[in-house]
């Protein structure tokens, strides 16, 4: 087993006794983080195949991967894993990296990968410039891209970019990285911070690349590209690693990186194994010549001496390595290609039905690859099978109690009763019924000891679905019938969704109704925003107010009954961005001596706060009602500029006239939008 990876540590408790040989091809000595990650992948190796001996290869740049390849094929190894990646390189297969990998599987050796984990660090799209400056757009009108989603980071930052000119090109790009200079967001790209570019000529005799690497202190980045001397035909490819996080303008489509886009290899995506899921960054295929790209998903966050948690498609690909090894262990004359068959094929779906570029052939399970899927039976629509349950199917999924497995072609959209029938007293059926994707999408239990199962289900997809006969009964073993029956489809029935509006500002409310198309009659129905985040309920009608501007389809769904299925119905609603309130200028307390003598200043002081939405300029006066009108006469003022909820001290001296008898008189500050007064007494 070759493992190539960034370092290791060759007299690891946990990998010494498998270590035959280990070379550094680096010309930098690695760090402790590097050293960890190989010896971790190592591990995970040994953990899956306890009998691997183990070659392990430093590397660094791609010219030493290609030593270090050289050297494995030299030992002689079965299987090479590899969890690193190269980017800036044509995401084809013909590239480099990609051709050494292909080269060792040509020599017989399986290859696995990690598949990358660029999901969100991957910007991909055709040439866009609506403006025609020279700046690209991103998104329409958007010539920024934000690293780590716009929030303030700091340390070593990666990105690169590259375009479909391939080998050499003639069509120049440029590559910027700029800080933003608060306020955030602002768009004045002027004002913000040059803090890299890339800017090398391409004249027909360069790759089409632009990388930028800097170390940077803590604040908010964005990168810009500019089309230097390009004709704009092209797909333009943005990737991020370290600090830089992931992309404000994502694309987790066609996301692999280099040697995981080689035609021969298995490129490995990563499977949260305690959440169920592909993990979000995992890369994603196609690859740029429109293979599917990933081959099976594998576990990661999983515990090994150097983390406590591994995540990522490095903690994946080993572990099919290891499956892949005792596969040659068992089979010794399997090819490569054999091996890539039994992994996907023995791989559990966990995707849309079928291969997917997302999760490949699904979730690897190791039984299945090694020792095949074992014998199923077979029932169709219409037909009866007896039986006797066989406890033993090491294939099966982990059921409790006895169990036996049947293959049912499922059809889109047909109906089946499906029923378990125990023959003698003793046993106790329950039925299962799996997905082609392995997952249980119907199951029964009779609730005691009966003596059968039944359920019905409407085939989602067109596929192999799996029914899981098995038995609590006191007996290991026990005969059943089980029969399959079409039941016809229960009556579709139209729901009407309408809105009140279909256009409104953020925070106002609209009202949905939700009824039947054939009779008007309210339904319990459940409304969905774009087709997935549940938005409300509703016993016909629902109130919904929507916080961001945007389009977004609505939809009202309904779940079946015994005799009807309901079909969907949406609606489309604009938000547009409500207006920002004008500026208000609002006087806080107003301080002032209690007691003045004629012919002195009085200072009078307060607060000015813009509780506006929109900054403004407003002038503030102070003054004193001389007459006893109930009208400030005006003594002093001065012009003050706001931004929202900015706040402004005044304090100003306000001349009490000779002339004024002695008395109580108002004084006050007022705006635009507010007075404030408050009285003193005058003196002789």
């Amino acid at each position: 087993m070759g493992v190539v990876d960034l370092g290791f540590d060759p007299s690891a408790t946990e990998i010494r006794d498998n270590v035959v040989a280990s070379r550094s091809f680096r010309a930098t000595q690695p760090g402790a983080n590097d050293r960890s990650h190989g010896t971790a992948v190592s591990e995970l190796v040994v953990d899956t195949a306890p009998n691997a001996s183990l070659y392990l290869a430093t590397v660094d740049t791609d010219v030493e991967f290609a030593a270090a390849v050289s050297w494995l094929r030299a030992n002689d190894v079965d299987v090479i894993t590899a969890s690193v990646n190269w980017v800036n390189q044509p995401y084809d297969g013909t590239g480099f990296v990609s051709q050494v990998a292909d080269e060792a599987v040509a020599d017989g050796i399986v290859w696995t990968n990690s598949a990358g984990n660029y999901a969100r660090r991957h910007w991909e799209s055709e040439y866009r410039n609506t403006d025609g400056d020279r700046w690209i757009e991103f998104a329409p009108g958007d010539e920024r891209n934000y690293l780590n989603d716009g929030r303030p980071f700091d340390g070593r930052v990666g990105v690169s970019l590259s375009w479909n000119d391939w080998p050499q090109s003639d069509n120049d790009y440029d590559l910027f990285l700029y800080r933003d200079v608060p306020p955030y967001g602002s768009r004045s790209q002027g004002e913000d911070v040059l803090v890299a570019r890339s800017t090398r000529a391409q004249t027909g005799f360069q790759r089409p690349t632009e990388f930028v690497g800097p170390t940077v202190e803590r604040g908010v980045y964005y990168v810009t590209v500019a089309n230097y001397d390009a004709d704009g035909s092209h797909v333009l490819e943005l990737y991020t690693r370290d600090a830089a996080g992931s992309l404000e303008h994502e694309t987790p489509e066609s996301s692999l990186a280099a040697p995981a886009t080689a035609h021969d290899v298995v490129a490995v995506g990563a499977f949260d194994w305690l959440g169920g899921g592909v993990e979000p960054f995992s890369s994603r295929g196609p690859t740029n010549d429109g293979r599917r790209g990933i081959d099976v998903v594998a576990p990661d966050r999983v515990s090994t001496s150097r983390y406590f948690s591994f995540a990522g498609t490095s903690a994946a690909a080993p572990h099919v390595a290891g499956v892949s090894a005792l596969v040659r262990e068992r089979k010794p004359g399997a090819s490569p290609r054999e091996v890539e068959r039994r992994l996907q094929e023995g791989a559990v779906d966990v995707g849309p039905v079928g291969p997917d570029t997302t999760s490949g052939y699904g979730r690897l399970n190791a039984t299945r690859a090694v020792f095949g899927q074992g014998d199923l039976g077979v029932i169709g629509v219409g037909e009866t099978r007896r039986s006797v349950l066989d406890p033993q199917d090491p294939f099966a999924p982990a059921f409790r109690g006895t169990h036996e497995r049947v293959a049912l072609s499922g059809v889109e959209g047909v109906r089946v009763d499906i029923e378990m029938r125990s023959t003698e007293r003793g046993g106790d059926p329950y039925l299962f019924l799996l997905a082609p994707n392995g997952s249980v999408v119907a199951q029964d239990d009779d609730g005691g000891a009966g003596l059968n199962a039944s359920l019905v289900h409407t085939f989602a997809h067109t596929g192999r679905y799996t029914v899981v006969a098995a038995g609590f009964g006191e007996r290991d073993t026990f005969p059943y019938e089980l029969s399959v029956v079409e039941r016809p489809e229960p009556t579709a029935v139209s729901l009407e969704l309408s809105a009140e509006t279909t256009t409104v500002e953020t925070g106002e409310p609209v009202t949905f109704t939700v009824v039947r198309a054939d009779t008007g009659a309210p339904v319990n129905a459940t409304l969905l925003r774009d087709g997935g985040q549940t938005i409300a309920g509703t016993d016909g009608t629902a109130v919904v107010r929507f916080d961001r501007p945007g389009t977004y389809r609505v939809t009202a769904t309904a779940p079946p009954t015994a005799t009807e299925r309901f079909i969907d119905s949406e609606v489309t609603v604009t938000v547009e961005a409500a207006d920002p309130d004008p500026p208000r200028f609002e006087v806080g307390p107003l301080s002032t001596p209690e007691t003045v003598q004629r012919g002195d200043h009085v200072r009078v002081a307060a607060t000015v706060t813009n509780t506006g939405e929109r900054a403004g300029t407003q002038t503030v006066w102070a003054g004193v009602d001389q007459d006893g009108d109930g009208t400030l006469d005006p003594v002093v003022h001065e012009t003050v500029e706001l931004d929202s909820e900015e706040t402004y001290s005044v304090s100003r001296p306000v001349l009490i006239p000779r002339y004024l008898s002695p008395g109580t008189y108002t004084v006050g500050v007022w705006t635009e939008n507010e007075t404030v007064t408050t009285t003193v007494r005058v003196e002789e």
